[in-house]
């Protein structure tokens, strides 16, 4: 009897662990909820509903061919190849990582692999602050809702362009200078930002805001260092020296660039010239009748009130950040998905304690989830996302071909230039300058684009001139030598190009008008 007792507890114990070890595989191989989320974007940024958006920006036509030209040629170019109104100028291609990033996906899949290439971007970026907004101690159910706020937010900048490199760098740098400031054993990961920022630096002029960070929880430290008892000085101390070691290396590895220290007097001297800032679209403050614009007036709202609120206590270094993500995103549409990436990752935890205190029935099943969603899981889940995308986008026909929109940019006119054999200069407003490079170099020239740190504020403000029919715009095209114009057909340059003896129209597609000066 004893030994048929025993040999039933065995074959229980064999089953018992059988049964853990079927929910511990179970456990590590089911995605995360920051799984779904990036294979989620992946695919509808590569393939779906996002593709079109990515190309709303003709300025990833010349990204491509100046990724391209590097590569052909073995080395960074020394003056614009792709402008007559640059031409012979030095050019600070401070981009130029991003740009055979994305050369080297056009040439293998054309704009489907540039998609590919952004939507990976896009989906470690968003489901990375998913990820660490929840393990900073949002519940679940906050941390969707302040994603699906921050993704609409950033419907306003989502295109295939270096910024989004940023993106995905400013929520790693928050991260990392965040938990070391919280959780000492974490400082380790400091060395990850210098090395980080060498890659920063030759991707995005938004490395700024890698130190802009930096320098924020440096001042902390120093202003808690000097309002605190001794004995937690030594610890600040401590902190402080750690920070300022980073610093240093941050700095050191940010000249590993094409252009030293030249490019951080290149890239400060455009974000501070006040004509720039002032002219560009994307500088100027939000309009908030948009959709993506009224996303962030909730998002600061629901920041408002969290922090009111909320019986958890921000540091003075996220504070800072909160307020520098508030002003810079009211200050310029083109920070405002940095910002709502920043106000996500500290928000977050306040509102989940928050909407405890108001729902507290909410706690148990909320942090169930937290629990499931921070479980130790093996990544397979992206990995094999990203390889189903690569093998769908290697196969032409699967999915539609990722394009520029024939009704936003001017296909018909390119095409009638290209069979024209147009060798000259074309005049086209600079935010169709990317495309027409795009489709056109190297047979033709652009007469300007839309690189401003380039042209210089004098070759602008001759630009807004002309563009804009303003006296003398046939004097100034006239002293650049400029003899076809592809402008937008019902623009008043069109109209004003229309009356005058000067200009023939030899295209019009309702789209664009294609103008050549008469007798030449």
């Amino acid at each position: 009897m004893e030994a048929n007792r025993n040999i039933e507890m065995t074959r229980d114990n064999s089953s018992t662990d059988r049964a853990l070890r079927a929910r511990l595989t179970a456990m590590l191989l089911l995605p995360s909820l920051s799984d779904v989320v990036f294979a989620t974007l992946l695919f509808l940024a590569a393939f779906g509903y996002l593709t079109q958006r990515l190309f709303d920006d003709g300025s990833v036509g010349w990204h491509i061919r100046s990724g391209q030209r590097i590569v052909r040629t073995a080395s960074l170019p020394d003056s614009d190849p792709f402008s007559s109104a640059s031409a012979g100028k030095s050019w600070y291609a401070w981009e130029w990582l991003f740009d055979v990033s994305a050369g080297a996906a056009d040439t293998w899949r054309g704009l489907s692999g540039v998609a590919l290439l952004a939507a990976v971007i896009i989906a470690s970026t968003f489901s990375l602050a998913f990820r660490f907004t929840v393990e900073r101690g949002a519940g679940v159910i906050a941390a969707t809702l302040l994603l699906l706020l921050t993704l609409g937010v950033s419907m306003v900048h989502l295109l295939a362009r270096p910024h989004i490199a940023t993106w995905l760098l400013a929520v790693l740098f928050f991260q990392v200078l965040d938990s070391a400031e919280r959780a000492p054993q974490t400082r380790r990961n400091l060395i990850w930002l210098p090395l980080l920022m060498a890659v920063w630096v030759n991707v995005h002029g938004g490395f700024v805001l890698g130190f802009t960070l930096w320098a924020f929880f440096l001042a902390s430290a120093v202003i808690r260092y000097f309002n605190s008892i001794k004995v937690e000085q030594y610890a600040l101390f401590r902190w402080i020296s750690v920070l300022c070691l980073t610093g240093i290396g941050m700095l050191a590895m940010s000249l590993v660039n094409p252009y030293g220290y030249k490019l951080h007097a290149h890239v400060m001297g455009y974000l501070t010239n006040s004509y720039f800032m002032n002219h560009i679209d994307e500088f100027r403050s939000p309009d908030f009748h948009g959709g993506a614009q009224q996303a962030f007036i909730v998002l600061l709202l629901i920041t408002i009130l969290a922090l009111t609120r909320s019986s958890r206590r921000v540091t003075l270094s996220q504070l800072m950040v909160v307020l520098f993500a508030i002003g810079s995103g009211l200050y310029a549409t083109r920070n405002l998905p940095v910002s709502a990436l920043w106000l996500m990752m500290i928000v977050g935890p306040l509102l989940s304690d928050g909407a405890y205190e108001w729902l507290p029935r909410l706690r148990a099943f909320d942090q169930r989830m937290r629990r499931r969603e921070l479980s130790p899981r093996l990544q397979v889940w992206p990995v094999l996302a990203v390889v189903a995308a690569l093998l769908i986008c290697a196969k032409p026909g699967l999915v539609a071909e990722a394009k520029f929109s024939s009704t936003r940019f001017p296909a018909g006119a390119v095409d009638f230039l290209s069979r024209e054999r147009v060798e000259e200069p074309v005049f086209v407003p600079d935010s169709w300058g990317g495309y027409v490079i795009y489709r056109l170099y190297p047979q033709a020239k652009v007469v300007f684009d839309d690189r401003h740190d380039l042209l210089g504020q004098a070759a602008v403000e001759q630009y807004l001139q002309i563009v804009g029919a303003q006296p003398g715009w046939q004097q100034a095209l006239a002293a650049r030598d400029v003899n076809w114009m592809a402008v937008p057909s019902r623009s008043s340059l069109a109209s004003a190009a229309s009356l005058s003896p000067e200009w023939t129209q030899v295209y019009d597609d309702h789209v664009a008008t294609v103008f050549h000066r008469a007798g030449k």
